[in-house]
């Protein structure tokens, strides 16, 4: 079985120099962004606007009466 002296020498073996450029390395990989994956949706394709275009003078004359008299007071005519 390897074990962590296997992988690395002991810090107090290391020579200054060595030591200071394994600090360098760790400080450096600290620093670096990790950059997110984007998400991506499942389907590509162009967003489809949902608005739906209103057409007052067909809504008026699908009205009744009453509703159009209730309209009027509401609109303080």
């Amino acid at each position: 079985m390897t074990d962590l002296t296997d992988l690395k020498k002991s810090v107090s073996a290391l020579s200054d120099t060595e030591l200071f450029s394994l600090i360098k390395d760790i400080r450096q990989s600290r620093r670096s962004s990790h950059e997110k994956k984007s998400v991506k949706k499942a389907d590509q394709r162009d967003r489809v606007s949902k608005k739906v275009e209103l057409d007052l003078s067909v809504l008026i004359e699908g009205m009744t009466p009453e509703m159009k008299d209730a309209l009027l007071r509401k609109m303080g005519g």
